[in-house]
């Protein structure tokens, strides 16, 4: 009941604090800084809004207070956290909106662009202080509590923290790429003076609010870094933020190096290049150097404090999609011009439709196979490491690997349906068609690259299968499993494991231990949860693994029945997780939504990028 109680107290603050400010900010501008004739309704629905909602406010975030003053549990409460941190972002976003305007106005001020700058201002001022003061007070609020923020609130910190500081970031890139698209145009355009004036207009109050934005909550964020503790350094949240920036960097850069290649390309070939490379160059530049910084500080982070397994599955995350861009651009710009070329041959002459195809598919190739090659190889590496059982055992690694081959068997599939389609066709008396060579050849070129894709990363899967054989052989004779069995289940289960781990050695040890076999070597003990009522079992330093069977009397807390087949398979998988260095995770489900929810993640991130370079690409 406390936590709807809660969420409703909380909701209603939010609500009615937001309603009462915006509504006091835009009555104080009506008043003193109308831009024009306000209407008598619209003042009156402003002073509506701040009667009914002041008292409304007033009344919960005082039993708010209340409670938190006589409770400890309200006062560290995630959802009070969620809101403070989330009225702090809500008053944040709007100074800083406003901030911008301001400092714009007054450019536009010095610049001699406008006159009318004391109305503008004052609107900016009326909206900044009271935004100002708010926040001020519940910053006030979040450190009179005295809690340590770990856990849910140490993760709301963080979330607070680095999306401003990612909002900041991102604002001085394009701010910096805006001026120097500007500068290019103007060198190349003297007689016009208007062009950089307005540019500066448009792009300075972005850094000038930008650049202290990004300054003061990265630095924040490395603070908690260096000081926050262990919690703190083995946040996945920073490694995505950090992976994700070095991702838009990459992304960025690359898709405007091809698009500027392209145009190169297109010159050599005798053609007008389509864009102007003034539009591309900004974008290399500042991307560029965005993924550089963002890399050293991951390379930084990485020699300071050793990388967490959340952390290791987040720079998984960001080089397997990285690769998969690469491999899909590399894939598509070998394809494309193997198209070209059998078009030309077919055709005889080489025109400008055919050159301006290989300009982009060249420049798709040149780009994606840096791409591709980089992150893979990084990953490879990770994975033929000694210490690389879990890089092999990772699921976005495996996803990567069939995804690639599922592509593959698709176009060989294609291919071979399409030329089996064609003969059969002709055998039937069909009519031949005048470009039936061209369609044959085409199939045949994708049918073969599939081919070669499919070797490759089969291949690939089969040399980590070969390198797990041999961990699992090395892992199990260093664990020394013994299998302990009372009533003839721990004998089934040796089998199992044998099947299932054909490279690993497993004792089988029957109890009573009536010839006396010694476990001073044992590693790790399995066996039904009776077995810990032997004297010698109990006392050895062996791991021990026990299996909560229900027997008569017995019943297990938040553990539900299984049959023998089905416990004998959570078993076996146990020791598997246990042999790669795994934690045991005995929920299925569990697994899925790890794997379901590190998909949705790149897909997300995926659709944020391929968004923010459509922006970059058409803003111009």
């Amino acid at each position: 009941m406390s936590s709807i109680r809660r969420l409703y107290i909380y909701l209603v603050c939010a609500i009615s604090l937001n309603a009462l400010t915006w509504a006091v900010i835009t009555l104080a501008r009506h008043l003193f800084a109308p831009l024009e004739f306000t209407p008598t309704d619209s003042i009156a629905f402003q002073i509506a809004v701040i009667i009914a909602s002041l008292p409304i406010f007033l009344v919960h975030w005082l039993w708010a207070q209340r409670l938190a003053a006589g409770e400890a549990e309200e006062r560290g409460s995630t959802l009070r956290y969620l809101y403070l941190f989330g009225m702090l972002a809500a008053f944040v976003i709007p100074i800083l909106n406003n901030a911008d305007a301001l400092v714009g106005t007054l450019l536009a001020w010095i610049f001699g662009r406008s006159d009318d700058t004391a109305a503008p201002i004052l609107r900016n001022l009326i909206a900044i202080l009271p935004l100002a003061l708010l926040w001020g007070y519940h910053t006030r609020i979040l450190n009179a509590a005295q809690l340590p923020l770990r856990g849910e609130r140490g993760l709301l910190r963080r979330l607070y923290v680095l999306a401003f500081s990612a909002a900041g970031v991102l604002i001085v890139t394009f701010a910096v790429s805006g001026l120097m698209r500007s500068l290019l145009f103007q060198l190349d355009t003297i007689s016009d003076i208007s062009s950089p004036i307005s540019s500066l207009l448009s792009d300075l109050p972005h850094l000038i609010i930008g650049l202290p934005l990004w300054l003061i909550f990265w630095r924040w964020a490395q603070r908690l870094f260096q000081q926050g503790g262990e919690e703190e350094r083995n946040s996945a949240l920073r490694k995505f933020y950090l992976y994700a920036l070095v991702f838009i960097g990459v992304f960025s850069a690359v898709s405007n190096a091809t698009l500027l290649l392209s145009g190169v390309l297109q010159q050599l070939l005798g053609l007008s290049p389509d864009g102007d490379w003034r539009n591309h160059l900004p974008i290399i530049v500042t991307m560029g150097a965005l993924w550089a910084y963002h890399a050293v500080v991951l390379r930084t982070d990485v020699e300071q404090h050793s990388e967490a397994s959340r952390q290791a599955g987040v720079r998984r995350a960001y080089l397997y999609l990285v690769a998969t861009i690469g491999l899909l651009a590399l894939v598509s710009g070998i394809g494309g011009n193997i198209s070209v070329l059998i078009r030309s041959i077919s055709n005889v002459i080489f025109d400008d439709t055919l050159r301006e195809q290989v300009a982009w598919f060249t420049a798709a190739l040149i780009a994606g196979l840096p791409v591709w090659l980089i992150p893979w190889r990084q990953a490879q590496l990770a994975a033929a490491a000694p210490t690389g059982q879990a890089e092999r055992h990772a699921t976005i690694r495996k996803a990567y690997l069939y995804f690639f081959l599922f592509l593959a068997t698709l176009a060989v599939l294609s291919g071979v349906v399409y030329i089996l389609w064609r003969l059969v066709s002709l055998l039937l008396g069909e009519t031949i068609d005048e470009n039936l060579a061209v369609s044959l050849a085409h199939a045949i070129a994708f049918a073969l690259l599939g081919v070669g894709v499919w070797l490759y990363h089969g291949m690939t899967l089969r040399a980590d299968g070969q390198l797990t054989l041999h961990d699992q052989a090395q892992q199990l004779e260093a664990l020394g499993v013994v299998v302990v069995d009372l009533d003839g289940f721990g004998a089934d289960l040796h089998q199992a494991l044998q099947q299932e781990l054909p490279t690993g050695k497993f004792t089988l040890l029957k109890l009573p231990n009536d010839e006396g076999q010694s476990l001073a070597e044992a590693g790790l003990l399995i066996g039904d949860y009776q077995i810990i009522h032997d004297p010698q079992i109990a006392y050895s330093a062996a791991r021990k693994l026990l299996i909560p069977h229900n027997h008569a009397n017995v019943e297990w807390l938040g553990v539900e029945p299984q049959s023998r087949e089905e416990t004998i398979t959570q078993t076996v998988r146990a020791v598997k997780q246990l042999v790669a260095g795994e934690a045991h995770n005995a929920n299925p489900a569990r697994q899925l939504g790890a794997i379901l929810g590190t998909i949705f993640g790149g897909f997300v991130l995926l659709c944020f990028t391929l968004g923010l370079i459509a922006y970059m690409l058409f803003a111009f």
